[in-house]
C-alpha cells in the first residue's frame, strides 16, 4: 500500500515529537538546546563544604544523576543521592584538602560509595559502622570516559552525551571569573553567562547538566555575533571563534552562584582556556548492583591510619589487600589524559589521608571491606603490618570475615581469635577459629 508523502511526513514529525529528539549519530544531537537539571532524576543543586568541589561533581551529581535516571526514579530523597563526603573524607582527611574527579570515581570503583543516609551531608570524618559500609559495597561505578572538547567535533560529542541525558564534568580556574547578564531580546534574556573563566589559582569542578546552540556573546565587542568570522586573528576558523553556542554549568558553590547555582558557559572557552584540565570534559557509568559474598569486619584504632595495612588471606595461600589499607596504585592505567593521569591514587601510596583512625567518639572506627575476589575458605587470616612510617600504635578490638549467599543472606560470620589486643609496633597475624 502506498503511504502518501505528507501522512509519512506528518508521521514523523509525531513521533519526533513524543520521542523528544531524535537519536544523536556521529553529527551530533538534533536538538537546539537541552536542560538536564529539571529532570527528576538530577539532584538538588547545593554548596559544597571546604574544598570538596570534585566529589560533589563525581559523586553527588553524576553518580546520582546516573543511578537514578537508570532507574526511572527522582533524587528528592537522601535515599536516592550518593554521598561526596565519604569519598571526600578518604581522600581529604579532615577536609581541608583537595581532590579530584577521577579520585572519587576510582574509590567508587573499588569499595563502593554510600547514600546520603548513610553518610550525611557535611560529615567531617571517617563513616562508622559495618552496615554502611556493606550497604556501599553494592553501588559502585564501572567506567568513566574523559573527552576531549578543544575542537568542534569534540563539543559536538560532548552535546551528544549529554542529549543521551548523561552528565559531565568540567574543570576551569574559577577565581577572576566574570557573570554577565545575556542582553535583552536574546535566546534566555537576562540569565547569566560566563565572560570569562578564572585565570589564577587551582582548577574547580563543575557540572554541564545542557547546551543551547542559540545563545550568543559578543566576545571580541565588534557589535557581531558570528561563527565564520577569524576573531582570534590566528588566519584560521576554528572553535576558538565561535561566538553562538553555550552549555549550561551548575557550579556546586550553590544557589549563591549564577542564577540559583546555574549559568552558560561559551563553548569557545574550551579551546582558548590555558588551564589544561579545560580542555576535556568527563563522564560516568554506573555498574550494575553488586552483592559482595565475603567481607572483613573490622573495628580498628591507630594513631597514624596511613601506617596500616590490612592483608587477608582465605587459608588456601590466597591473599588479598582491602583497598582502604592497601598502598598499592589503583588498577588501570593513566588514559593517556591529565585528568586519569593526575590522580593521586595512581600512584603507589597510602589511599587513606592522613591522620588517626578512629570513630567520632574517640573508639575504634568500624569499617567493612570487600574480600569477595579472595574467595572463601574454611578458616581465615588477618595481618596487620606498619606501611614504613614507624611503629604501630592503636588497638584491635575486633575483626570477623562475613560470608553472604548470592541473594545477600548471612551465611556465617568467622571471628578473629585473640582479640581485643594493643597493636603490638611491628605488626601481627591473627587467625579465625
Amino acid at each position: 500500500m502506498m503511504i502518501p508523502l505528507r501522512t509519512l511526513l506528518c508521521f514523523l514529525t509525531a513521533t519526533l515529537l513524543i520521542t523528544g529528539c531524535a537519536s544523536s549519530g556521529p553529527a551530533g544531537p538534533r536538538a537546539a538546546s537541552l536542560d538536564l537539571s529539571r529532570q527528576p532524576w538530577f539532584p538538588p543543586v547545593t554548596r559544597q563544604q571546604s574544598f570538596s568541589c570534585s566529589q560533589q561533581v563525581a559523586i553527588y551529581y553524576l553518580l546520582t544523576g546516573e543511578w537514578n535516571r537508570a532507574r526511572g526514579q527522582t533524587a528528592a530523597s537522601p535515599l536516592r543521592r550518593f554521598s561526596p563526603y565519604f569519598a571526600y573524607s578518604l581522600l581529604a582527611g579532615d577536609q581541608t584538602g583537595r581532590s579530584h574527579v577521577v579520585d572519587g570515581w576510582i574509590v567508587a570503583q573499588e569499595a563502593g560509595i554510600p547514600l546520603e543516609a548513610d553518610c550525611p551531608r557535611y560529615s567531617r570524618t571517617l563513616m562508622h559502622g559495618y552496615d554502611r559500609y556493606l550497604r556501599a559495597m553494592k553501588h559502585r561505578v564501572e567506567s568513566w570516559e574523559v573527552l576531549a572538547v578543544s575542537d568542534e567535533a569534540g563539543i559536538a560529542r560532548a552535546k551528544s552525551l549529554l542529549a543521551a541525558k548523561h552528565l559531565l564534568a568540567c574543570d576551569f580556574q574559577i577565581k577572576g571569573t566574570a557573570l554577565r547578564p545575556l542582553p535583552a531580546g536574546s535566546a534566555h534574556a537576562g540569565q547569566k553567562i560566563v565572560q570569562r573563566w578564572g585565570r589564577t589559582g587551582p582548577g574547580h569542578a563543575m557540572v554541564y547538566a545542557g547546551y543551547d546552540d542559540t545563545i550568543g556573546f559578543d566576545s571580541n565587542g565588534d557589535g557581531l555575533i558570528t561563527n565564520d568570522r577569524d576573531i582570534t586573528g590566528d588566519g584560521a576558523i576554528s572553535l576558538a571563534d565561535r561566538e553562538r553556542g553555550a552549555f549550561l554549568v551548575i557550579n556546586p558553590w550553590g544557589g549563591g552562584w549564577g542564577d540559583r547555582g546555574r549559568a552558560w558557559a561559551p563553548y569557545r572557552h574550551h579551546a582558548v582556556s590555558r588551564w589544561p584540565w579545560s580542555r576535556s570534559v568527563a563522564s560516568v557509568k554506573a555498574a550494575a548492583p553488586h552483592q559482595p559474598r565475603l567481607t572483613l569486619k573490622l573495628r580498628l584504632r591507630a594513631a597514624d591510619r596511613q601506617n596500616v595495612i590490612v592483608t587477608a588471606g582465605n587459608g588456601a595461600g590466597r591473599t588479598l589487600q582491602p583497598w582502604m589499607f592497601s598502598h598499592a596504585p589503583a588498577h588501570g592505567g593513566g588514559g593517556g589524559n591529565v585528568w586519569d593521569a593526575f590522580t593521586s591514587l595512581r600512584a603507589p601510596g597510602p589511599h587513606l589521608s592522613a591522620g588517626t583512625l578512629a570513630a567520632p567518639g574517640g573508639g575504634p572506627l568500624e569499617t567493612g571491606h570487600d574480600l569477595t575476589e579472595l574467595g572463601s575458605g574454611s578458616s581465615y587470616t588477618m595481618e596487620i603490618r606498619p606501611a614504613g612510617r614507624g611503629a604501630l600504635a592503636g588497638e584491635l578490638s575486633a575483626a570477623s570475615f562475613m560470608e553472604y549467599d548470592p541473594s545477600g543472606r548471612l551465611v556465617r560470620e568467622v571471628p578473629v581469635a585473640g582479640l581485643p589486643v594493643k597493636l603490638p609496633a611491628a605488626g601481627g597475624l591473627w587467625r579465625t577459629l
